[in-house]
């Protein structure tokens, strides 16, 4: 059985509107810039990327690679243009995106393998973000908020995890999810948003009113999704996050 939310939420641009705010949040951070045709082209990569249909295609080896020399190549024009001067970390997140569809020969793709499956959304989730900045990036000084921006995608990746757990017994995957309860999945979400808030407190002293507000929308983003985890609107109360993640940086920073 598809998952509702795969179908209906994607369908309707839902994620590719809620990448936008999280991608706008980062230049908001950051004090860096998009620019319109780089929101443009951010936007059809990630709903490539994430529409359900698409990822039937990419299954076929053929056009796995298609897709992967045709993102790289608009990338590198991109930047020889001087429109993505962090064009590195879109290809990266291009890179892990075609293993995380796509399996070699005796092994599972990153999807397949739990251990890997949502560190490889959620990493190839902040690099996509990064990549599409207008200014040259510092990787190293922007460590601290790639983690906890990591973390916070990564808590919301559980609620779509857990109600892939039917999905992917019938397609024989392992989800870490199968055997334990939605109360348990949210302990670990509240886990992840600690760890993000201690990482947030430690590094960003100066907004903890916004640390402490987005701490707690996305605990509820993610408890309401998982309490209605089978209407096929849930997903758009999760990824809810991420546009209140930005008005709330807007107002409060």
């Amino acid at each position: 059985m598809n998952s509702i939310y795969k179908t209906v939420s994607l369908s309707k641009f839902g994620t590719v509107l809620f990448a936008v705010f999280h991608l706008l949040f980062f230049a908001s951070f950051l004090k860096n810039e998009v620019s319109t045709i780089s929101l443009l082209l951010f936007s059809v990569l990630v709903f490539v990327i994430y529409y359900p249909k698409t990822r039937k295609f990419i299954s076929d080896i053929n056009f796995s690679i298609a897709f992967l020399f045709l993102a790289i190549s608009i990338v590198i024009f991109c930047f020889l243009s001087g429109l993505l001067p962090n064009f590195q970390y879109i290809i990266v997140s291009c890179i892990i995106c075609f293993f995380y569809f796509k399996k070699l020969p005796n092994t599972l793709s990153l999807r397949e393998n739990y251990k890997t499956k949502a560190i490889s959304i959620s990493l190839s989730w902040i690099l996509l973000c990064l990549g599409f900045l207008a200014k040259n990036i510092d990787f190293l000084s922007v460590m601290p908020f790639l983690l906890s921006q990591f973390l916070f995608v990564w808590a919301l990746t559980i609620p779509f995890d857990f109600a892939d757990v039917e999905l992917d017994k019938k397609n024989g995957t392992i989800n870490f999810y199968d055997s334990i309860s939605s109360n348990n999945a949210l302990i670990i979400v509240l886990l992840l948003l600690i760890f993000q808030l201690i990482v947030n407190m430690y590094f960003f002293k100066s907004n903890t009113l916004f640390n402490l507000v987005n701490f707690s929308q996305t605990i509820i983003c993610c408890y309401l999704g998982f309490k209605n985890i089978k209407k096929y609107w849930f997903g758009e109360i999760v990824e809810l996050a991420f546009f209140i993640q930005l008005v709330a940086w807007e107002i409060l920073k």
